[in-house]
């Protein structure tokens, strides 16, 4: 399968009209906070693919991408709001679009892949000082 039709499979999961309700943009071309003219905003990179070769080099290799979520929001500077608040929904309705239809069985992009899942640490910056908010996750796609 190609690497373009997978992360245009995982693009349509997080581009569906529930997430644009909350997401005013979103996009495969990530932008710098002060670029994205509304918020809150979620970009999806791709910034490296890993093969491994579990059993020498003469075996197939097991490729893994890694698909980087950029989550920019404004939570502006209101004493009364609390940042953590829209940070979590964002995170929660991400988490929700990358659910396997059935939560008994992986991820796999409609067939695409082995498996997607969100892989490690969530970086939160809720904006308590500024406003500026940004989340930070990573997609892991295990391809076939």
């Amino acid at each position: 399968m190609s690497r373009e039709t997978i992360a245009t499979a995982l693009f349509a999961l997080l581009n569906t009209p529930t997430m644009q309700a909350t997401f005013k943009e979103i996009s495969r071309r990530p932008k710098l906070w002060e670029q994205a003219a509304v918020k809150p905003c979620l970009f999806l990179a791709q910034p490296e693919d890993d093969t491994v070769h579990k059993n020498g080099t003469a075996t197939p290799g097991e490729t893994t991408m890694d698909f980087d979520v950029i989550v920019y929001i404004d939570t502006g500077l209101d004493p009364n709001t609390v940042p953590d608040t829209l940070v979590n929904n964002c995170i929660d309705l991400i988490e929700a679009a990358i659910a396997p239809p059935n939560p008994l069985q992986a991820q796999t992009l409609g067939g695409l892949v082995n498996r997607a899942w969100i892989d490690g640490q969530i970086t939160r910056v809720p904006g308590y000082v500024d406003g500026r908010g940004i989340i930070f996750m990573t997609i892991r796609v295990l391809v076939p």
